[in-house]
C-alpha cells in the first residue's frame, strides 16, 4: 500500500478513498445475493418478511445481475484511472481525476436509472427505504426499514468516504495539488456527522417502536446505540482536540466506552436479534428449540461475530492507528461480513418468532406458497377464457 508503485502516482491517496467506499458498498451488493440464495434455499420468506412486491422482488440471480454490473463499472473506471495516472493509457481527453467520479456517477446512474431497465421497480423500493429513513421516527417505522438503517450502521467507512468524495469535488481541491488538499482534515468532522445518522436513525426507530408497542426491550436496545453515538461522539474529539497526544483522557474514556459498547452490542446481536443462548429451554441447548438452518452454521456466525464486533470498534474509530488507508477496507470488509452474516441469522429468527410485533400474526407463508400462488396468478391473467370457466 505503501510501495514504490503507488508512490509514482501523484495523487493516488487522495481518490483511493473514493474508489475504496464504491467498492465496499460493491461488496455489500455481492454479499446481499448470498443471503438472498440462502434464505431461499432454507425457505425464509425475505419477501413477505420484508414486504417487498411479491411480482418482481429480486432474488439471487438477479442481485448477481446488478453487482455485476456495478463491479464492471469500478473496475474500468479503476483501471482507466491506473492508465491514466501512470500515462499508458488516454482513450479519453481527460486527467486522471475525472475517473473516480465517473465512477460514482456510473454507479449513481445505475441505481436511480428510470427507465424499466435492470429491475427498475426494485431499484425504487430501496430508493424509498432510504428516503423513509431521512423522515424518521415520523416516517414508516416498519421492519424493512429497520433492517436497512442496521445494514447502514454497518457501512461506517463508505458513509466517511463519500464524505470525503463530497468535499474532495465539490470543494475544487481535485483540479490542485495533493499538498493543499484539506478534504482529510475536513472529514473528521463531515465524515463523523455521517456515520452518526444511521444509529440515530435506529435510535429513533427504537423509541418509536416502544412508543407504539410498549415494549421495555426497545428501550433497551436503544441504549445499545446511544453508546455507538458516543463511541463516535469521542473518536471526533479526540481527532480534532488531542491530535497531537496518543493518549489523552477524551481517548481514555472511550476506550472504555468503546469495551462496554462492543460488549453490550455482541450481547444484543446474540440473544435478541438471532434469538439465541435461550438458557431456560433445554431443547437444542444452548441455541433455541427452532432453527432453520445447520446448528454448526449459528456457532461458527457467533464466532465471527465476536471477532468482527472488535473490528467495528476500531472500523468507527478511523485514525486511531497508522497505514489507516489499509486498514480501514480490511476493518471495513470484516464489519460488511459480518452484517452480511448477521442478516441471514436476522431475518430466519423473524420468520421463527414475531417477538417486536412487525406483524399482526405469527405465521409466516413459505416461500413455496409464495411461488405457487404467483404462478397461478400468472396463468389466471394470462388466460383468455372467462372467469367462470377458469373457475370451473
Amino acid at each position: 500500500w505503501n510501495g514504490p508503485e503507488s508512490r509514482k502516482l501523484e495523487g493516488f491517496w487522495d481518490v483511493f478513498p473514493i474508489f475504496r467506499g464504491s467498492l465496499l458498498l460493491i461488496l455489500y451488493s455481492w454479499l446481499y445475493g448470498v443471503d438472498t440464495f440462502v434464505w431461499k434455499r432454507f425457505k425464509v420468506n425475505y419477501a413477505y418478511l420484508m414486504e417487498f412486491n411479491p411480482d418482481n422482488y429480486l432474488d439471487h440471480v438477479n442481485v448477481f445481475k446488478l453487482a455485476s454490473v456495478f463491479t464492471v463499472i469500478w473496475l474500468i473506471t479503476f483501471i482507466m484511472y491506473l492508465g491514466t495516472a501512470k500515462g499508458s493509457i488516454q482513450l479519453l481527453p481527460i486527467d486522471a481525476a475525472w475517473y473516480p467520479l465517473l465512477c460514482i456517477l456510473g454507479l449513481f446512474t445505475v441505481l436511480v436509472l428510470p427507465f424499466r431497465v435492470l429491475h427498475s421497480s426494485s431499484r425504487g423500493a430501496v430508493l424509498k427505504v432510504i428516503r423513509s429513513l431521512f423522515f424518521t421516527p415520523f416516517g414508516n417505522c416498519r421492519f424493512r426499514e429497520n433492517f436497512a438503517a442496521d445494514i447502514l450502521t454497518s457501512m461506517a467507512i463508505p458513509l466517511n468516504d463519500i464524505s470525503y468524495s463530497t468535499c474532495y469535488y465539490f470543494s475544487g481541491y481535485w483540479n490542485k495539488s495533493t499538498e493543499l488538499n484539506r478534504c482529510h482534515d475536513y472529514n473528521t468532522f463531515l465524515g463523523t456527522a455521517l456515520a452518526f445518522l444511521p444509529y440515530y436513525w435506529r435510535l429513533m426507530q427504537c423509541l418509536r417502536q416502544y412508543h407504539d408497542h410498549k415494549q421495555k426491550p426497545q428501550l433497551i436496545n436503544a441504549g445499545k446505540y446511544v453508546s455507538a453515538l458516543v463511541v463516535l461522539f469521542l473518536n471526533a474529539l479526540h481527532n480534532n482536540l488531542e491530535r497531537n497526544q496518543d493518549w489523552g483522557p477524551i481517548r481514555i474514556i472511550w476506550l472504555g466506552v468503546i469495551i462496554c459498547s462492543t460488549i453490550y452490542s455482541f450481547s444484543w446481536d446474540i440473544k435478541m436479534d438471532w434469538g439465541l443462548a435461550q438458557f431456560r429451554r433445554k431443547s437444542n441447548f444452548p441455541l433455541r428449540p427452532i432453527t432453520l438452518y445447520s446448528n454448526i452454521w449459528y456457532v461458527i456466525a457467533i464466532i465471527y461475530n465476536a471477532f468482527a464486533r472488535c473490528a467495528w470498534a476500531l472500523t468507527i474509530s478511523f485514525s486511531f492507528y497508522q497505514n489507516k488507508e489499509f486498514w480501514q477496507i480490511m476493518f471495513g470488509s470484516f464489519e460488511i461480513i459480518r452484517r452480511a452474516s448477521w442478516s441471514t441469522i436476522r431475518l430466519e429468527w423473524a420468520q421463527v418468532s414475531n417477538y417486536e410485533k412487525y406483524r399482526k400474526t405469527k405465521y409466516v407463508p413459505s416461500q413455496d406458497e409464495d411461488d405457487l400462488f404467483k404462478a397461478a396468478e400468472t396463468k389466471f391473467t394470462a388466460s383468455p377464457m372467462p372467469i367462470r370457466k377458469v373457475i370451473r
